[in-house]
């Protein structure tokens, strides 16, 4: 490639131009090479699964951190303990731990305050966990309440067990409840 005149009577002056010529073209590949690399990651597309695993791994992190915090707040002064129990509890028992959030909130239903959420998170846990006479226990008691689905009342029975006379199999029975009124 030609870029001067043969005839250039500056040797220096033409030395000085390829370099700055060379220099310029390390420069541009520098720079084409930066971009390619910071716009790869915006290329590559991640699996579903990768994408999963990432958000299953922030979503126990910030369980753990609402735990920690949940904790922290219980020894904060002047705070409801009773209401960050039972956020603890709730916590504990939307994410499966269920044995955990039997032990919260058993203490809660202790003090039989008549909390509607706390009896409900605590029977529900009881059941997930495999305490279903415990459960059912909590469910009779309660047997005032309407046990709200969406869209529906719900009441549970219990039955002997055909295999054993200790064991009970529970009835969910699903429709409208009428409410009757002493006269």
């Amino acid at each position: 490639m030609e870029l001067f005149k043969q005839d250039d009577p500056s040797p220096g002056l033409k030395r000085i131009l390829m370099e700055r010529v060379k220099y310029r073209m390390w420069w541009f590949i520098f720079l084409g090479s930066l971009l390619f690399c910071s716009l790869t990651p915006l290329v590559q597309t991640k699996t579903h699964l990768e994408l999963a695993n990432e958000y299953a791994a922030k979503s126990e992190e910030f369980f753990n951190e609402a735990v920690s915090e949940y904790n922290l707040a219980l020894d904060e002064p002047g705070v409801d303990i009773d209401q960050i129990q039972f956020l603890l509890g709730k916590l504990y028992y939307e994410h499966g731990r269920f044995e955990k959030a039997v032990g919260i909130l058993s203490s809660l239903y202790a003090q039989e305050k008549d909390d509607f959420l706390v009896a409900k998170l605590l029977a529900l846990s009881y059941y997930k966990t495999g305490n279903y006479t415990r459960a059912l226990v909590i469910f009779d008691k309660e047997s005032s309440w309407v046990w709200e689905l969406p869209t529906h009342s719900m009441t549970l029975s219990a039955f002997p067990s055909k295999n054993s006379s200790t064991e009970f199999t529970m009835l969910l029975v699903v429709g409208s409840r009428a409410k009757s009124t002493p006269s």
